[in-house]
């Protein structure tokens, strides 16, 4: 007996007639419908959300073409009819530099840099300086970034991000990931920054953060030196750290971390941190009787081998914690 072939809702033929359309037919079509399940599955039919504007710079781009360009598109996105017109902006530099811009919903903002050329590897620190109430009061040229992500910045494009940066207004959330030679980071968002993210930035060795509003700290990566100023309380912190990444740890350097976690409500931890950074300066005489995380409710332990050793010390750890609701424990986050 022959298998029934499963009916699709659209075939070939339909498919390729769909495609046909114009770009703003197709956009008409879309905008008269809300975003449900239908207008999600023809949009990523015809391709039409996925598609990308590609400006060139031409050999001599100037830093106020890109702002203008990227301010452009941002502005153009109608959260109403977000599949109205492409949500992706690629824009050509000389030298082989390219930036990918794509906006998403709730005023998301993500800079790619990986496609372009990388140049050759070499260290930088970065200042990154959000939300300047001094700079809003001048510019008219302002708009609202709630979630910046930047990815595959380095020496060569931090200056042009970091000006850019000047041009939003209460950017909520940061996320920096995969900066090759990123040593240093400094991070400074009095007013609104709530999250920072920083992930697989393998070259940092040091993080400073300056924020009155700062609530969620996730930070996956080698091991390094984090320095706080005006943080007032942490809730949810993950510190997905590999390493040890130093023959000698200076456990005092971490003091500034570990009392700016000691209030948060959710913890994620790698075990070896606790055994080899916190542990030596948590069972000091000076601070084993009076240090208590006495508001953490959730804890995720990661430890790929809990083994009796390993076992004994997640227990140390736990008479820390005096108000612990939910343990769990996993060999890796996603």
């Amino acid at each position: 007996m022959e298998e029934q072939q499963e009916n699709n809702p659209i075939d070939e033929c339909s498919r390729s007639e769909i495609t046909k359309l114009p770009d703003e037919i197709l956009a008409d079509i879309l905008s008269i419908y809300p975003l449900d399940s239908g207008s999600k599955f023809v949009a990523l039919l015809t391709g039409l959300c996925n598609r990308t504007c590609i400006k060139y710079g031409g050999p001599a781009v100037q830093v106020q073409d890109f702002e203008s360009e990227i301010r452009k598109h941002f502005l153009m996105f109608d959260e109403n009819k977000p599949l109205k017109s492409p949500r992706k902006l690629e824009f050509h530099f000389n030298r082989g530099l390219i930036v990918t811009a794509s906006i998403g919903l709730k005023n998301k903002l993500h800079l790619d840099f990986s496609k372009g050329n990388q140049g050759y590897p070499r260290q930088f620190g970065w200042e990154i300086v959000l939300n300047t109430m001094d700079f809003a009061q001048f510019s008219p040229n302002l708009f609202s970034v709630k979630t910046l992500k930047l990815t595959s910045v380095n020496y060569l494009t931090c200056e042009l991000v970091s000006n850019l940066i000047n041009k939003f207004r209460y950017v909520e959330c940061l996320i920096i990931d995969k900066c090759d030679g990123l040593r240093s980071l400094r991070v400074e968002g009095l007013a609104k920054l709530t999250t920072l993210i920083v992930r697989d930035c393998y070259d940092l060795k040091s993080v400073f953060v300056e924020s009155l509003e700062l609530k969620s700290l996730r930070y996956r990566g080698r091991l390094c030196w984090f320095s706080f100023k005006n943080v007032m309380y942490l809730k949810d912190v993950i510190l997905d750290c590999e390493g040890p990444g130093f023959k000698h740890l200076n456990h005092q350097l971490y003091d500034p971390l570990l009392r700016a976690i000691r209030d948060v409500k959710v913890l994620t931890l790698r075990g070896w941190m606790f055994k080899e950074v916190f542990g030596p300066w948590l069972f000091s005489e000076e601070h084993e009787e009076h240090f208590r995380f006495s508001r953490l409710e959730d804890l995720w332990w990661i430890d790929s081998c809990m083994d009796d050793h390993n076992i004994n010390w997640l227990f140390c750890f736990l008479k820390f914690c005096t108000s612990l609701k939910r343990l769990f424990i996993t060999g890796m986050l996603e």
